[in-house]
């Protein structure tokens, strides 16, 4: 967000102040090196993948096992991180299995990590079931019995559940609230290994976690579990080490991508954060048939960053003005204008707009804004102006439709409408700041540019998402909320204000009561996305992972009030695990 410096003119001088962010710089640009996967290796791997699957297949469907002796399996596939290989098995097993026993009251013979775990699987499938499995284990009071206080492994399962919970799911809050206080006070007394496991869980439940990270720590947890299914854990750990040469050879292009747009030189006051933005992308969509929605994912969230730097800490009002309006009114509609329409619907290899075009359009544009007097003569107008002209036109075809067009002029109409506020000195009001930022955390069009190359997106799904539902619009505050809790000290020390601020202007509180606000509102845009997220719903299961995964990464990145995409060292871990260091086969 800018801070309130301004610009100031005189006559004979003009001295612009610039409201520019010390940004750190990108600690990746040395470390990425050129990847060519071994063809041969690939191929082996691949091949041993296959009959591991046929094995692990065979368990899965086997007879003769109960219940829960499937679900527990089920749960070891997804932690670590195979599930995509057994869609369709675990789908027709938990079908099966929500058809038969759904009333959990016959059943009270369940321990209380089974019936968690039960409780965990099914919501997260989106699957209905009720809370009414838990109440064999509450007191006449409807309070969970002291007695659970020593069973530290239903604990924790309890506490995992306890994160699908939905609105109206009273005892969910009360199993929330048990399990914390109970491990938190019980967790140092255990031994090594569980006491890790419930150090973890609290700082990080599964439910928010990045699925490729957790399963990247669960491959070396379940490896230490004497009773380990040897061939589950080499299908984990190849699956785990094939991804990654994938990720690789994607992440040295994205790279390449943005050395070829020469982005340091022309945004030298922005965040260049490629590798970041993959590794969003590979959050999102870890699987291997998404590869190229994860690239158009991380093209996107550069784009965005570069664009978002311009109005947050480079340009001056007036000239973000003119930004906002010769976007508006000339580049984008040049995706549809005829000269570039020709160009694009007859050229046979990637199309890019009639830059050419473009930028005489764009000058006389700007010449009669100067001519009008509400233009700005600063002499970097071109330099800001032709990048941001650049990076649209890097823009995939698919993104140049009516529907997408609309989202970026939102987009540029309300990070205009962000600047303006702070360069005038107005904080807005709370409910004005956010139903303004979270169009500008960009949530809606980074995943609208992973729906544009994910099959099960059809027209409908489009549709759906241009209609604002409730779970993207819980979805984008979640990730607005988050980002200025995270990003908020270093926002703060460099003059700019943020969404704490506008709340504790509106409210009369301090910032610490603020903080405990946010993190209650971002507990229920969780519960909103797990209400929509349950059946029935018309949306693919794919479109509403790749969402609560988007807000995964979002929950990781910025909760610790360290905002982990401009600070990179936040999340080096993350990266590393799943980028950059080759799991050990």
């Amino acid at each position: 967000m800018a801070s309130t410096q301004a610009s100031f003119h005189s006559n004979s001088l003009q001295e612009t102040v610039r409201p520019l962010a010390a940004f750190p710089e990108n600690i990746w640009s040395d470390r990425i090196a050129p990847f060519t996967p071994d063809k041969e290796e690939h191929e082996m791997y691949e091949r041993e993948i296959e009959m591991l699957k046929a094995e692990v297949n065979s368990t899965l469907l086997a007879t003769g096992k109960t219940m829960m002796e499937r679900f527990d399996f089920i749960d070891k596939i997804e932690r670590l991180g195979v599930p995509h290989h057994f869609d369709i098995e675990i789908e027709n097993q938990l079908q099966e299995f929500f058809n038969v026993y759904t009333n959990f009251g016959e059943y009270s013979a369940y321990d209380l990590s089974s019936a968690a775990l039960q409780f965990r699987l099914f919501r997260q499938h989106g699957f209905n079931v009720s809370c009414g499995i838990f109440d064999q284990f509450t007191d006449a009071e409807g309070k969970f019995k002291e007695s659970l206080c020593y069973d530290t492994r239903g604990l924790l399962s309890l506490y995992e559940a306890s994160h699908v919970r939905t609105h109206g799911d009273e005892i969910l809050e009360e199993a929330l609230a048990f399990t914390t206080t109970h491990l938190t006070s019980g967790g140092p007394h255990l031994d090594s290994t569980p006491a890790k496991q419930v150090k973890y869980a609290l700082e990080q439940p599964l439910h928010k976690g990045i699925p490729r990270y957790e399963a990247w720590r669960y491959i070396s947890i379940y490896e230490e579990d004497e009773s380990h299914n040897k061939v589950l854990l080499r299908l984990a750990k190849l699956d785990y080490h094939l991804l990654q040469m994938s990720y690789k050879e994607d992440l040295c292009e994205i790279t390449r991508w943005g050395k070829e747009l020469e982005s340091v030189s022309k945004f030298p006051y922005a965040r260049s954060r490629f590798v970041e933005c993959y590794f969003w992308a590979v959050g999102a969509l870890y699987e291997p048939q998404y590869s190229l929605a994860r690239m158009t994912t991380a093209k996107a969230g550069a784009v965005l960053t570069m664009i978002d730097d311009i109005y947050d800490a480079y340009g001056t009002l007036d000239e973000l003005q003119i930004l906002t309006s010769s976007v508006e009114s000339h580049i984008l509609p040049a995706c549809q204008s005829t000269v570039a329409g020709d160009f694009i619907r007859n050229s046979a290899r990637s199309p890019r707009i009639d830059s050419q075009g473009v930028r005489i359009r764009l000058a006389q544009y700007q010449k009669q804004q100067i001519q009008e007097g509400t233009g700005c003569q600063c002499p970097k107008f071109r330099a800001l102006l032709v990048p941001v002209e650049d990076e649209i036109n890097e823009l995939p075809q698919q993104w140049r439709t009516t529907e997408m067009l609309g989202l970026w002029k939102n987009y540029m109409r309300t990070s205009f409408t962000q600047s303006r506020w702070f360069f005038t000195n107005k904080l807005p009001s709370f409910a004005d700041y956010l139903s303004n930022g979270a169009i500008t955390i960009g949530a809606i069009l980074v995943s609208s540019a992973a729906l544009l190359y994910m099959d099960c997106a059809l027209e409908d799904v489009i549709n759906w998402l241009s209609t604002n539902p409730k779970l993207m619009a819980a979805y984008s505050t979640h990730m607005r909320l988050m980002n200025d809790f995270g990003g908020h000290k270093f926002d703060k020390e460099r003059g700019s204000g943020t969404a704490l601020e506008c709340y504790m202007k509106d409210y009369n509180v301090s910032e610490e009561e603020a903080a405990r606000k946010f993190r209650e509102m971002w507990e229920d845009t969780w519960k909103v996305m797990n209400e929509e997220c349950l059946r029935p719903t018309p949306i693919p299961r794919d479109v509403l992972k790749m969402l609560l995964n988007i807000t995964r990464v979002s929950e990781t990145v910025y909760k610790h009030r360290i905002d982990g995409f401009t600070q990179p060292h936040a999340i080096e871990d993350h990266i590393r695990a799943m980028l950059v260091d080759f799991m050990s086969i």
